[in-house]
């Protein structure tokens, strides 16, 4: 098992957000918890976390590594010379045939979920600190899964770290869209991610000015043309952001701003409506009726209909447990507020 250690803790129903080392002898891990103390700090210098600094955790994950650095990978589109690095998370630069691009293996990714499952109850959000001067980062989008990470160098080239991390933050945890036109990049992504290029649109990019105007909530909107690496058909809100250039002295703009404020009461949300049911057990229920489920969990209401609620019967103001299920989403209005974990 892998080593979790608390660094900020506020709250059981606050965000978790875990640092993991990668890349770092044990000689070497003054560096990462150094870098973990700046990476908080960045992200707690950006509003709308800055705003909300007691609805995040932070913890750190000290792996050590048999050697320093991180492995690099050739591929046709960009054939380099492979260097094999020997580290505890296997990651790699050159993905996609990008050089500045970091990647994880499809096994170490469920090797992280299945870790990070044994420290967390419910949904964590990875940060991977890489022990590489390069300025290297990626950032996977935002999914219901139990783990959502993104990976970022200590970058000794250009010196911007904190912003870099935050912008990588700013996939992971705000589903947010890369903003820059950069043709190689769209290239080698349509070739070798296209799932990735040819996505859906995430909530800060638009098709067009016209028919798909996104963000007309927020005051004075913008929609200006080059976005998601490509230079027309895809829009933005802002002349540029911290989603768009990763330097010092760059914001989130007020979409951004808006659409991670709501991602944090999300997230907040779920964490309250996470509970635990253990099988055979009985759990005080304040309401029970066919689809629907009234619980009082966590000291908060979650009311909701749900998948299957045959799986429960009420005795008394009891709901006791028929059947085994692993994970069962409860639902308001169309959307999964929470989730009941259900333990054998």
């Amino acid at each position: 098992m892998i080593p979790v250690e608390q660094v900020v803790f506020n709250s059981r129903n606050a965000i978790d957000i875990v640092f993991i080392a990668e890349g770092f002898q044990a000689n070497e891990m003054p560096v990462f918890d150094q870098k973990v103390l700046d990476g908080i700090a960045a992200i707690m210098s950006y509003q709308p976390f800055s705003n909300n600094p007691n609805k995040f955790n932070f913890y750190k994950s000290p792996t050590i590594s048999n050697e320093s650095g991180t492995s690099v990978i050739s591929v046709p589109l960009n054939p380099v010379t492979p260097v094999d690095v020997d580290t505890y998370w296997d990651t790699f630069k050159n993905r996609a045939g990008l050089i500045r691009y970091l990647g994880l293996t499809d096994e170490a990714n469920l090797r992280l979920e299945r870790e990070l499952k044994s420290h967390f109850k419910s949904r964590v959000f990875a940060i991977f600190i890489v022990n590489d001067a390069q300025y290297l980062g990626a950032g996977e989008f935002t999914t219901s899964n139990m783990v959502n990470s993104c990976l970022v160098s200590i970058d000794n080239e250009f010196n911007v770290f904190g912003p870099l991390l935050v912008h990588e933050f700013g996939h992971s945890f705000g589903d947010l869209d890369d903003e820059y036109q950069d043709a190689q990049t769209a290239t080698h992504l349509a070739e070798y991610e296209p799932e990735t290029f040819y996505k859906e649109n995430k909530p800060n990019t638009s098709n067009d000015d016209t028919v798909d105007r996104k963000w007309d909530h927020i005051d004075n909107p913008n929609y200006i043309e080059g976005s998601r690496y490509i230079n027309t058909g895809k829009f933005r809100s802002t002349g540029d952001s911290l989603m768009r250039t990763v330097a010092n002295g760059r914001d989130f703009s007020p979409l951004h701003k808006k659409i991670l404020e709501d991602r944090i009461r999300d997230e907040v949300a779920y964490k309250q409506a996470t509970f635990t049911i253990f099988q055979n057990s009985e759990l005080p229920c304040m309401n029970v009726r066919k689809r629907n489920l009234r619980i009082h969990a966590d000291e908060v209401t979650v009311t909701g209909a749900t998948s299957c609620d045959e799986l429960y019967v009420a005795v008394g103001s009891k709901l006791i447990l028929e059947a085994s299920l692993k994970v069962k989403s409860i639902v308001n209005r169309g959307e999964i507020i929470g989730n009941v974990e259900i333990k054998d």
